[in-house]
């Protein structure tokens, strides 16, 4: 197991550079996917970009959905439920 002083002298290498994280394999900031998407969807025109677009949106809706049914589950003490909608998170982090 590396040390954490290696770790910090070398964090790519270990696959912790946050720049790298987010970008895509193409060099777009994954803004771009959005716009992208968005605007080809708008002319009929969908492509590859529309379909991360659409993937993304709905990852963070029905994320969105589970933290407030997870909120009213706990708000009722029904803590099965609550762990059960934790699983249920598709959020992405970004620095």
């Amino acid at each position: 197991m590396a040390s954490p002083r290696l770790l910090s002298r070398k964090p790519h290498r270990h696959g912790l550079d946050p720049a790298a994280a987010n970008r895509s394999g193409h060099g777009h900031q994954p803004e771009v996917f959005f716009i992208s998407g968005y605007k080809s969807l708008w002319h009929r025109a969908p492509n590859m970009d529309t379909l991360v677009a659409l993937g993304a949106t709905a990852a963070f809706v029905y994320s969105t959905y589970a933290l407030f049914a997870m909120t009213a589950a706990q708000a009722a003490g029904d803590m099965a439920a609550v762990a059960d909608y934790m699983m249920e998170f598709y959020f992405e982090s970004r620095p």
